[in-house]
């Protein structure tokens, strides 16, 4: 039902002839019907293949044409809640029109969003009645609206549509080469698209079909939308270019506004670009508030530069303030389209203090205001940690008693970093800012040493005062300290186990995690931890990863009142340890390092969200110790990963985080 050659899921990375050189992708997903649907009716009778490279059943499956009809041995599998198939055995019996099947067979069941997906409490699920039949099935959709997309041309673009005026709705899910832009690496003859796909506009009106199915990975729209509960709700992948067809546009079908370059002066001209029919816009406004908390918003006229580009200036802003901004326009019949709303700082003495780079819009909750630029800087600030043992580096420049909130980032190790430590002063002088899934760091820093003295010490703070997620956004990448603790969860993960746990200063409704990402602890601390468990202190660096505020503790002995064996501790034969890798999130490559309790075979892989294998960096016998490698994953997409560590009959596993 789906072409081979136009799955796009998996990495392009395997040598299938031997030859040393990429040759096909790890594996492929295919969609078939059973030939059964032409009696018995077709709910419930499509599913979707999923073979790895080297497996006879991809060999078999990757020459295959739509309307090939197979006899299939295999399994059934899952990962999490996606229903796949595991063929064993192939054996074609010709084209369909060869064995007498009718055309009919190969059309999609047309049904409506509500069919699908249905509403719960403002929150989207599968319309369970129907879950059954569709699962996996080839549909259709007429006359829906798009509610709303993501432009990416060079990433993975997110699209959402109904049948029922937004009553419910259902998203895209990009199985397809035909319908993302992240796969240059696929060669001929599977079938990667020349130009980037761009969804249609919201208020489209569309036909489109494709394959419903499962995942929970990938809910662009879910604060917009109301969020999945669990991830059950049907996604749809159209797979070739027919599948999308386009019935009605609006007048304008996109708007955008440019972002200050470096650091924003007080009048800043801002560029408005409108994607629209010709002869359509009647009229086009920047609108600004500043400062953020304003109630009156500001409306400035534009002047167009031809080619749906049009200039405005804002002017008057104080040291300090921040702008939020969007562009509304208006078309010939009335109808107004707005872009989506940006945000920027003005610092009239430039950036000289780590608050300028971390303190939000929101004053809590959200980016700093100068995330994916690189700036030249003046800050002079204190190592806090010890980055050559630890694979953490943390500063601040705040070192009175109580260091002020926002005086604190995580700072990207390189080669020269290494050398720092705790008490060291440096001068950073110009500085790359990333925003990794909440968490703000500094990337290809330059920086001169500027003297030695004592670190910052650690500020100290309860449990229940970072409850309030604006104090808790407002410390990240400072020391903190907590006295009188309780250990509240030894795995708060459980069944998986990701070597973190909870503690607290008073009761369990006040508990914050703790994550073993440093070097220096092991990956096994948790487990030597009890529930009720009474220590003088922990403390560390307050940080966030995956959906949680967190603790960093360096070094075993910050957490008060433990100690552990010497055999536990990383690079000491003893214990089988994966440590975290670090960075993590990355972007290109990060660095790996594991212990081995004695010497033996050693797989090292990686797998992506739907359980694949995406990577593997190691296969072989190794010496008993500390092992570290570079992992580079410049051609993996975006997204979650696991890293899974196998000597003998033990395994370990940790997440790590691609961000582009």
């Amino acid at each position: 039902m789906s072409d081979p050659y136009k799955s796009g899921l998996a990495t392009f990375d395997e040598d299938t002839d031997g030859d040393g050189t990429a040759d096909a992708p790890g594996r492929i997903h295919v969609f078939v019907r059973d030939t059964s649907a032409v009696r018995q009716g077709k709910g419930g009778m499509d599913l979707q293949l999923v073979e790895s490279a080297g497996d006879d059943a991809y060999s078999k499956l990757i020459g295959a044409e739509v309307g090939d009809v197979y006899n299939i041995r295999g399994t059934v599998t899952y990962f999490g809640r996606t229903i796949q198939f595991d063929a064993s055995a192939l054996q074609f019996l010709g084209t369909r029109e060869d064995v007498g099947l009718p055309a009919s067979l190969m059309e999609p069941v047309t049904i409506t969003t509500s069919e699908a997906n249905k509403m719960l409490n403002e929150e989207v699920q599968f319309n369970w009645q129907n879950f059954s039949d569709l699962n996996n099935q080839y549909v259709r959709f007429e006359s829906a609206s798009i509610l709303d997309r993501t432009i990416d041309d060079d990433g993975r673009p997110s699209w959402i549509f109904t049948t029922d005026d937004g009553d419910t709705y259902v998203e895209n899910y990009d199985h397809s080469l035909r319908y993302r832009n992240d796969k240059d690496a696929y060669e001929s003859p599977f079938k990667v698209r020349e130009e980037p796909f761009r969804p249609p506009a919201p208020a489209s009106v569309v036909n489109v079909q494709g394959f419903l199915n499962v995942n929970t990975d990938f809910e662009a729209f879910q604060n917009e939308f109301g969020a999945v509960p669990n991830g059950a709700a049907f996604h749809l992948s159209p797979f070739a270019d027919s599948d999308l067809e386009v019935l009605e546009q609006p007048t304008v079908r996109n708007v955008t506004v440019s972002s200050p370059d470096g650091i924003p002066d007080a009048s800043e001209t801002i560029t408005i670009n409108v994607d629209a029919n010709e002869g359509t816009v009647s009229d086009v406004n920047l609108r600004y508030v500043s400062p953020v908390n304003a109630t009156d918003t500001t409306t400035v006229e534009t002047t167009s530069t031809g080619d749906g580009a049009y200039e405005a200036t804002i002017d008057g802003i104080e040291d300090g303030d921040f702008v939020q901004y969007f562009a509304q326009v208006t078309d010939t019949n009335g109808d107004e389209f707005t872009s989506l709303t940006s945000t920027y700082r003005y610092l009239a003495d430039g950036i000289d203090e780590i608050a300028d780079l971390q303190t939000t819009a929101s004053g809590g909750d959200g980016p700093s205001p100068f995330v994916g630029d690189t700036l030249t800087t003046d800050i002079t600030a204190t190592v806090q940690t010890n980055p050559d043992s630890t694979s953490l580096l943390a500063i601040q420049d705040d070192d009175s008693d109580t260091p002020a909130t926002w005086s604190g980032v995580l700072m990207q190790i390189g080669q020269t970093a290494r050398s720092l430590r705790p008490g060291d002063q440096i001068t950073i002088t110009s500085a790359g800012i990333q925003e990794n899934f909440g968490l703000t760091r500094l990337v290809d820093v330059d920086y001169n040493e500027a003297g030695s003295g004592d670190p910052i010490p650690y500020k100290t703070l309860t449990t229940s005062a970072l409850q309030d997620p604006v104090l808790a956004e407002q410390h990240e990448g400072m020391l903190l300290r907590f006295n009188d603790v309780t250990i509240a969860d030894t795995n708060p993960d459980a069944p998986d186990d990701f070597g973190e746990f909870t503690f607290t200063t008073g009761d369990d409704a006040d508990d914050l995690r703790a994550d073993d990402a440093s070097d220096a602890v092991p990956d096994t601390l948790n487990a030597q931890l009890s529930e009720g468990q009474e220590l003088d202190y922990i403390q560390g660096v307050w940080s966030y990863a995956f959906g949680n505020h967190k603790l960093l503790p360096e070094f075993v002995s910050d957490v008060g009142g433990i100690s552990l064996p010497a055999q536990e501790v990383p690079g000491t034969p003893g214990e089988l340890a994966l440590h975290p890798n670090y960075p993590n999130p990355f972007s290109d490559a990060t660095t790996i390092r594991y212990t081995l309790k004695k010497a033996g075979d050693v797989r090292l892989t990686v797998y992506d969200l739907l359980g694949r294998r995406v990577a593997t960096l190691a296969d072989e016998r190794q010496p008993a110790g500390l092992q570290q490698m570079t992992f580079r994953a410049e051609n993996l997409p975006s997204g979650l990963y696991f890293l899974r560590l196998k000597a003998g009959s033990e395994t370990r596993t940790r997440k790590m985080t691609i961000v582009r």
